[in-house]
């Protein structure tokens, strides 16, 4: 019981990992183009 619920805490972690990493992303997304945006004439 209590691997399992050790298991279920690793699994909880990383798909929060897998979402931060995908926010992560699309900020810096959203931020380059903002920034391409203001250099552009």
């Amino acid at each position: 019981m209590q691997i399992k619920q050790i298991d279920n805490v690793l699994t909880i972690t990383l798909r929060g990992f897998e979402e931060l990493k995908v926010l992560n992303l699309f900020v810096f997304i959203i931020i380059s183009f903002f920034e391409s945006n203001d250099s552009a004439p």
